[in-house]
């Protein structure tokens, strides 16, 4: 996404880990050697600090099941670094994967718009509103049907 921008002459900047820049930085590197406004920002992961193995910086490095839920939560760790670089870059829009909710209290507080968007695809998100809007499982019963393997 940063690279369209990029194209179209939007500076962008994409805030990542160590891991996930070798994923794509050939590109971005390539991307600005063309001229086009972009560049990579890397903020280290502390993996140890969220219970999690070295390197488990993305969801294809998780090892264990267990580590999903522990992973997500990790996401929280990003809000003082991003937001200190935020306060300081001051750009004209956040944009954010869904699983950095805390995006939207960060820009807000730095009065900066944010867009989001969501990787999972357009069929997971609707079926996720649809079973919400038709309350066909909630809370706890959510829980325990899929533990059982019917949801």
């Amino acid at each position: 996404m940063a690279r369209l921008f990029a194209r179209r002459g939007v500076k962008s900047t994409i805030i990542t880990t160590p891991l996930n820049a070798t994923l794509f930085s050939g590109k971005i590197r390539r991307d600005a050697q063309l001229g086009l406004p972009i560049e990579t920002h890397i903020i280290e992961f502390p993996c140890a600090e969220a219970g999690l193995s070295e390197g488990c910086e993305n969801v294809n490095a998780i090892k264990s099941p267990e580590l999903t839920i522990p992973f997500f939560k990790s996401m929280v760790v990003f809000q003082r670094p991003a937001e200190d670089l935020l306060r300081q870059w001051r750009p004209d829009c956040i944009i954010a994967n869904v699983f950095f909710t805390w995006a939207t209290e960060t820009a807000g507080r730095l009065c900066i718009p944010r867009l989001f968007f969501n990787g999972t695809g357009a069929f997971a998100v609707s079926l996720l509103h649809a079973l919400k809007l038709h309350e066909a499982c909630s809370g706890e019963e959510w829980r325990l049907e899929r533990r059982r393997g019917v949801a």
